[in-house]
């Protein structure tokens, strides 16, 4: 398991992202899993992070969601730091 949504995905959970910057909007599935693989970069960065919340839960469980709140260290080329990411996985 090397990525935020292959753990969710693998706990049985479905999860929404959405973008905490300068407004909160929703990040589409395809973007934000292109964003946390290292393919694009953060579609909002705010002061070279990238500050999102992840909305999980179990299918059985949807009425009460869980939400973290997380920034994670950008690149110049507003792309994802994997160690930051791997250390929060661990």
């Amino acid at each position: 398991m090397s990525t935020i949504a292959e753990v969710l995905t693998l706990g049985g959970c479905t999860f929404k992202a959405y973008d905490l910057g300068r407004r909160v909007e929703k990040i589409s599935r395809d973007t934000y899993l292109a964003f946390e693989q290292g393919a694009h970069p953060y579609p909002s960065p705010i002061q070279g992070h990238a500050c999102f919340a992840l909305v999980f839960a179990k299918p059985e469980q949807a009425q009460e969601p869980f939400i973290w709140l997380l920034k994670f260290p950008l690149d110049e080329q507003s792309k994802l730091q994997f160690a930051a990411r791997d250390d929060f996985l661990r």
